[in-house]
């Protein structure tokens, strides 16, 4: 028996355990909200106030002992190596209170710094902003955000595995527009997003430094949707959409000699949803296709399904369900892509109203265009928070992650982190 199906095992005896509830447990709970999502006004932050905005500051201090920060080979045990990492969280966050129209900006930071293993140190940020206008029956959105960030050691696109943790930068805009006269409603959304990645640095087996040159991994991800709908109440939705995304590289050729630009388009059917204070969430599924300018990868096509399911079982449990296809990209030889299909059940309950306790598994099918590879990560996060009053929270938990491959030379890994932490709000 696998380690995935032991914790998921796990999962349906703590389920079965709390599905035993009452009809009058279940009429308590709010529409639509979830335990984690719950409003706490005992516990929320409440802001400055600055003008007609509010401002919020926070920060969080974790510590983290990480017994496979390389996420390193089973099979090479002196590179497996453990530490404990200093994690600060600083954000803030401006936020408009108007009864009409929004705009919101904010930033938050994050430094990690480890006890013994300092090139493995990293400093990600990221500044954004969105807001919208409301006009009668038409709205429009817009958001911007620019971050500078690593790739995690145990990161499906980053195959190089340097010195130094891989940096990145990844800029995005997006912009929206719905027009709801009625029942029915149209909406359009467009978004980019911009990739720029630092080269990396390895040693070879003679010792010599190698510079890898990342530049091949630089693209504008851009993505059109148009979704048309119709609302069978206030809190709930059928509709068609057509999706349209474009991967353009700024080479003409990858490390490997191959032209990974890409488009393709989805054509699905889908459902939002709010059933009273039970079910909430969205399902869809339809059609994609994805075309390569190189002539060597063949056009993908296929189903395409996906869902995310909240399900308030009682006013203190929630249980939810996810299913989603992604598609990102990969530095593996001769590939053109990852697609991945992800399965995750999650659980949170509250134990008190101060204390709330969760539990995620998630597993993932990542198929790498192209080739006969397949991977399998399995995730584990188990988490409590403990609400202390509204300025100040602690959190605790622990995270399991394991890739296991068709492919004997691929890298297999697990990872165990325990983790605990103090946050301050205001």
């Amino acid at each position: 028996m696998t380690d995935y199906v032991k914790i998921a095992a796990l999962a349906i005896l703590l389920i079965a355990d709390i599905a035993a509830v009452t009809a009058q447990e279940i009429a308590q709970v709010d529409r639509g909200i979830t335990v984690q999502a719950r409003p706490r006004p005992d516990y929320d932050p409440i802001g400055a106030p600055v003008g007609r905005f509010f401002l919020f500051p926070a920060a969080t201090l974790d510590v983290v002992y990480d017994d496979n920060i390389l996420a390193a080979d089973e099979s090479e045990p002196d590179f497996i190596l453990s530490d404990t990492l200093l994690l600060l969280t600083p954000e803030l966050a401006l936020r408009s209170d108007w009864s009409r129209h929004a705009l919101n900006v904010g930033a938050k930071a994050m430094s990690g710094r480890y006890n013994e293993y300092a090139s493995q140190d990293f400093t990600d940020y990221r500044l954004w902003g969105d807001g919208n206008l409301e006009f009668g029956a038409n709205k429009l959105d817009a958001s911007i955000s620019h971050n500078k960030l690593h790739e995690l050691r145990t990161s499906s696109t980053d195959q190089t595995q340097g010195i130094f943790p891989t940096e990145y930068t990844l800029d995005t805009v997006g912009a929206g527009y719905l027009f709801a006269p009625n029942r029915l409603f149209a909406s359009l959304k467009v978004d980019f997003a911009s990739y720029e990645y630092d080269d990396a640095l390895r040693i070879d087996d003679m010792g010599n430094p190698i510079i890898i040159d990342n530049r091949d991994r630089d693209r504008l991800n851009s993505e059109l949707r148009l979704r048309l709908g119709y609302l069978l109440s206030p809190a709930s939705s059928l509709y068609f959409e057509s999706r349209t995304y474009d991967f353009d590289y700024d080479l003409a050729q990858d490390r490997f000699g191959n032209n990974l630009d890409q488009s393709g388009y989805d054509i699905v059917a889908g459902s939002e949803f709010d059933n009273a204070s039970l079910i909430s969430g969205k399902i869809y599924a339809g059609y994609r296709n994805i075309d390569y300018d190189d002539p060597q990868f063949e056009k993908q096509s296929g189903p395409l399904f996906g869902a995310n399911v909240d399900w308030n079982v009682t006013q203190l449990t929630t249980l939810t369900f996810l299913a989603n296809q992604r598609l990102y990209g990969t530095t593996v030889q001769n590939s053109s892509g990852i697609e991945a299909m992800v399965l995750g059940i999650g659980v949170n309950h509250e134990l008190r109203r101060n204390v709330i306790l969760s539990l995620n598994l998630e597993n993932a099918n990542e198929d790498y265009l192209q080739t006969p590879r397949e991977d399998d990560v399995s995730r584990l996060n188990l988490g409590a928070d403990y609400l202390l009053s509204r300025n100040w929270s602690l959190q605790g938990g622990y995270r399991y992650q394991k890739r296991d491959s068709n492919d004997a030379g691929v890298r297999q890994f697990k990872v165990n982190q325990f983790y605990l932490g103090i946050r301050g709000q205001i």
